[in-house]
């Protein structure tokens, strides 16, 4: 998969087939959250339960750690979900909206921002080697990174939940 770099004078866009990656809007993020929150997917999103008493403190993403990218959809320009990395620990975070899963669309959008870190397009430096998380019981996604070829490395656990921590080399 061909990664294509569009730019305009206020952002960095990446391109595949049939999405558009974009530098993820506040407006955007709340959209996030309010799905991750009426979908009941706190648990699988966060890595522990939670309540409506978090929903303020996630209302603005950690723009600080994490480069985020919003997930659109190049034939209607419609929000599909986002993705994010914290280049210091090279740890992919990724969300796709329930109406848009099972299309393929988050390996597309993992792999085409994998291909445009490794390029450095997105830090201006190059990564190598990415990891994501996932909760162990989130067989779907554990299903999409085997596919991607991450490799399970371990598991941690953490108060409420267990959480298999997958870890992928990538060679460009």
């Amino acid at each position: 998969m061909k990664t294509r770099r569009a730019t305009s004078s206020k952002e960095t866009f990446l391109k595949s087939e049939r999405l558009c990656l974009r530098p993820l809007k506040n407006d955007e993020w709340t959209r996030i959250v309010d799905s991750v929150f009426e979908n009941g997917e706190f648990l699988f999103q966060f890595g522990f339960e939670g309540d409506e008493s978090y929903r303020e403190v996630l209302s603005n993403p950690n723009t600080d750690e994490v480069i985020y990218y919003s997930v659109f959809l190049l034939k209607n320009n419609e929000m599909a979900g986002y993705i994010g990395l914290a280049p210091m620990s090279n740890n992919l975070e990724f969300y796709i909206f329930k109406e848009h899963r099972r299309n393929g669309y988050a390996s597309e959008a993992i792999m085409t921002f994998i291909n445009a870190c490794a390029e450095g397009l997105v830090t201006g430096e190059s990564h190598k080697e990415f990891f994501a998380g996932a909760v162990h019981t989130n067989d779907a996604c554990v299903k999409l990174l085997n596919k991607l070829n991450f490799k399970k490395s371990g598991i941690g656990f953490n108060i409420t939940s267990g959480v298999g921590f997958f870890g992928f080399d990538y060679v460009a």
